[in-house]
């Protein structure tokens, strides 16, 4: 994987949240701006980052991310549509599968679950 060093407007310069799946093997990374996606990317052997699978965050600038204590859903914040969307979280693939929102709040910039 390149980093991007090049381009530096507004639409390269998005990233939000990062955070390691619960099993350790998959890290998933926002992309703000014009995209409003989640990165999952699988880990690989050597401990590089694969190919990142993208999917739509359900909101505008996703933000910070938390998995509940069954690390089965992941919560997203998205700052600009006041919402904290919910998504299914295979731990075998990776896959995420939108479930709807958990929440209508306003501004949410965070979100973490003590467990």
């Amino acid at each position: 994987m390149k980093l991007n060093t090049e381009n530096n407007s507004a639409e390269y310069r998005s990233g939000g949240g990062i955070i390691l799946s619960p099993n350790g093997k998959y890290v998933i990374a926002a992309n703000r701006g014009s995209d409003n996606k989640l990165l999952v990317f699988k880990i690989e052997a050597d401990g590089q980052l694969g190919k990142p699978v993208s999917y739509k965050a359900n909101g505008i600038e996703p933000r910070a991310f938390s998995f509940d204590g069954s690390g089965k859903y992941l919560y997203v914040t998205n700052v600009f549509t006041n919402n904290i969307s919910l998504f299914h979280f295979d731990e075998k693939s990776g896959e995420l599968k939108a479930a709807g929102d958990a929440a209508k709040i306003s501004t949410p910039t965070d979100i973490k679950f003590f467990n």
